[in-house]
């Protein structure tokens, strides 16, 4: 029974403030009580006797009222006052002595206020109570010494003055002891909170990294299928569909991307690597992902790059690439017409570091005033319902991610924004240098001369810049008849036009000296002639340094697909059979003679009965997984497998899984979905030379 009451009133279910004013005043009620009790023993007048109970009676009404309407600092504000303004002034002035028990529970009085008041009602109880002490004081003083002889010897010291101050000090004692066990209490409790609270974070982002892992897999499986069943088909219908496929699939696995990557932002684990990265091969990347979004619409995509960026830089390439591509998309899904700019370049911090500078403009419906400090909250797609033409896809996540990465980096982003007209984006991040050497720069460009063929005002203009950029000699023209007048007249070592304009060329002026180079759309390469060179939009100085570097060789949108490997043996390790065909599918098409395995232990079976030239290893598996496949490999007892390349295929999206598996000892990582020029590139990169037999030789 004693347990339930004190559950009743201290139990844990019970509010903080309910339990400190429950505490103070059953002490209170005590006091009371004794001070009753003592009121008899030494004879107290009536009055005295009057007020105690008609106070106490009082303030366990109000006690009540407060805990029941939860009104728990005003009512101990009031509690206070009828303590401190009544009912010990009136025990006071019937004692009649200047020092007594009731003066001194005054102490007890200003304990209470401290402990159960808040904010400024606490000051104002504590200057209102100590105001009452200093005029009972003051009015007992003259009451004594003028009117009254005062008699010391009336005073009975240790029952007056001990046990009171006794009383006053054990409740000061045992009200912080009290609270102390109270805050330990709560420091457990947010603590044990905090723990839990951090485990399902935990849980969380392994639960998205795994999810990232099993919907990678079969996304890999459709998008390299499909890209298959649109190499081999001459069906333009079937072409297009296959291309909107993929787009949906890429799509996906941004919002996973972007899912993964917001819960380490929002649970404080998104860490930043360093590694070395091509600042070129950063560029192309966003350049080749943001064109091909834009295929089918009438949007220009204009690219301005600063040459002098240097050409290797240190840093956690993936994110900033996110950064890009996350801006960028934005970006596209929000402009229908008119163009989308991006603009890029360096400030020099110190002779080891750059301030990478971006703008980022488009055309498209802009953003309201009210909208832009909302821009980065997480989930946040804004004017979705204020504008019915303009419902997008998205998890709301990209400018949230964008700015946890900015923020992490010690960069800032800007935006500003007209509604109806646009939008532009600045941000900058600092970048170490590793190499200082120029992004971009053309060996010969001084004996290059150009004759641009653009009727496109602005397209023209951004040709022009990026030519300007790469100091090569150029002439531009809009029409027939300054072509004709420069054909005759100039001399140029390369022709550059459109589609268009290059049928146009070879209609009226037949062969001509210059070096025809043609500008086509992605989709636009059946048209492009044998005897011509081609470039793809968006033309910008990285697609004509690359252009002019390669001595124009650029006929194939892949330098290294246009080979054959038809004598390299090549072993493929994957626990699932469906990704085992579509890799096997793809080195076919390299001519390689492939081999598969489902576990570790299979593969080493096979190691004792064939030589390989290139082993493709899957990173999670089941018993062994892609290390320790590799390590055991390396540990075979054959000659050739120490050095034989070993290249990895994950779908674990999780920061620094690229340079942990390097760092396990891959020769290459390739990332899932593969891209099939990703996997050219490192079978061109990591095979034995003398296996490469070139297309057309």
């Amino acid at each position: 029974m004693i347990r339930n009451l004190f559950n009743a009133y201290f139990g844990e279910d019970i509010p903080l403030e309910e339990r400190n004013i429950n505490f103070a005043m059953v002490v209170y009620f005590v006091i009371m009580a004794v001070s009753l009790f003592y009121g008899i023993i030494i004879g107290l007048p009536v009055a005295f006797f009057v007020v105690t109970l008609a106070v106490f009676l009082v303030t366990l009404l109000s006690h009540a009222y407060i805990v029941r309407f939860r009104l728990y600092n005003r009512g101990a504000f009031i509690t206070a006052l009828i303590m401190g303004m009544v009912e010990l002034p009136v025990s006071y002035y019937c004692d009649g002595r200047q020092i007594c028990p009731a003066a001194i529970f005054y102490i007890m009085c200003f304990f209470f206020c401290i402990f159960c008041i808040r904010g400024a009602l606490m000051y104002i109880a504590v200057s209102l109570c100590a105001v009452s002490y200093i005029f009972s004081c003051v009015g007992m003083y003259i009451r004594l010494y003028r009117y009254e002889p005062f008699d010391m010897g009336r005073i009975n010291v240790p029952v007056e003055v001990v046990i009171p101050v006794a009383v006053c000090t054990v409740y000061a004692c045992k009200a912080m002891d009290y609270r102390n066990r109270i805050y330990e209490r709560e420091e457990k409790s947010v603590a044990e909170g905090q723990k839990h609270s951090e485990e399902m974070a935990r849980s969380k982002e392994l639960f998205l990294m795994n999810m990232s892992h099993e919907m990678r897999t079969p996304m890999n499986t459709i998008i390299t299928a499909t890209g298959l069943i649109g190499d081999k088909t001459q069906n333009s219908a079937l072409k297009q569909n296959v291309v909107y496929l993929q787009n949906a699939c890429n799509a996906l696995i941004s919002n996973i991307d972007d899912l993964l990557l917001f819960s380490k932002a929002e649970n404080s684990t998104m860490r930043l690597s360093e590694a070395d990265f091509s600042s070129r091969i950063l560029f192309e990347d966003i350049i080749n992902i943001i064109s091909v979004r834009l295929i089918e619409s009438p949007v220009q995509f204009r690219i301005i790059l600063d040459p002098a960026i240097p050409s290797v830089l240190n840093g956690d390439c993936a994110k900033i690439r996110q950064l890009f591509i996350n801006i960028l998309n934005n970006a596209v899904k929000y402009t229908r017409e008119g163009y989308i700019s991006l603009e890029v370049g360096f400030d020099r911090l110190s002779d080891e570091e750059i301030l990478l500078k971006t703008v980022i403009r488009d055309t498209g419906v802009g953003i309201r005033p009210e909208d832009i400090p909302r821009l980065f909250d997480a989930f946040e797609k804004i004017d979705d319902r204020k504008n019915e033409t303009m419902k997008v896809e998205g998890t709301g996540l990209g400018l949230s991610i964008c700015k946890s990465i900015i923020d992490m980096m010690g960069g800032k982003i800007d935006v500003s924004s007209t509604y109806n007209e646009g939008s532009c984006f600045s941000f900058e991040i600092p970048v170490k240098i590793t190499d200082e050497s120029f992004m971009l720069d053309v060996e010969n460009a001084k004996h290059i001369s150009v004759l641009l063929y653009e009727e496109d005002e602005e397209r023209s203009k951004m040709a022009q810049r990026a030519l300007d950029d790469l100091g090569i000699t150029y002439k531009p023209v809009c029409d027939d008849g300054g072509l004709q007048d420069e054909l005759e007249n100039g001399h140029y070592t390369h022709l550059i036009a459109s589609v268009a304009n290059y049928e146009n060329c070879r209609d009226h002026y037949g062969s001509i000296e210059p070096k025809y180079v043609v500008i086509s759309d992605i989709e636009g390469a059946d048209r492009i002639p044998r005897d011509a060179d081609r470039l793809l939009r968006p033309v910008c100085s990285l697609s004509l340094a690359r252009y002019f570097n390669s001595d124009g060789d650029t006929k194939n949108q892949d330098l290294k697909r246009g080979f054959m490997c038809p004598d390299a043996n090549v072993m493929i390790i994957d626990d699932n059979r469906t990704n085992l065909f579509v890799i096997e599918r793809l080195l076919k098409r390299y001519g390689m003679n492939t081999v598969t395995a489902q576990r570790g232990q299979e593969a080493l079976n096979l190691i004792g009965d064939n030589r390989f030239d290139m082993i493709f290893i899957d990173y999670m598996m089941p018993e062994m997984d892609g290390i320790d496949t590799l390590k055991k490999i390396r540990e075979y007892g054959k000659p050739w497998c120490a050095d034989v390349p070993c290249i990895v295929l994950t779908a674990d999206a999780a920061d620094g899984a690229r340079q942990m598996l390097i760092d396990a000892g891959f020769d290459d990582y390739i990332s899932k979905p593969i891209r099939v020029e990703r996997l050219a590139e490192a079978i061109y990169d990591q095979i034995d030379p003398s296996l490469i037999e070139w297309v057309g030789d």
